[in-house]
């Protein structure tokens, strides 16, 4: 899992609006926006669905959002 941080205190519009760049230039299949038990449970069906599929999450983490990718 490749992870990305934003800066501390950053506006979560900002760093969801990158992770959607990201998985744009990255060719993501999907991009999940949202930490806690929602995109885990979400990324972790998709993940078993179709494991091809390349997953970009963007969660709070320790006081700051973070994207991760899932190949």
């Amino acid at each position: 899992v490749e992870t990305v941080r934003g800066e501390e205190a950053a506006d979560p519009a900002s760093v969801a609006y990158a992770a959607v760049e990201k998985g744009k230039a990255e060719n993501a299949d999907v991009v999940l926006i949202g930490g806690g038990i929602m995109s885990a449970t979400l990324s972790a069906m998709i993940s078993t669905l179709e494991p091809q599929w390349l997953l970009v999450i963007n969660e709070y983490e320790d006081h700051q959002w973070m994207l991760k990718w899932v190949h």
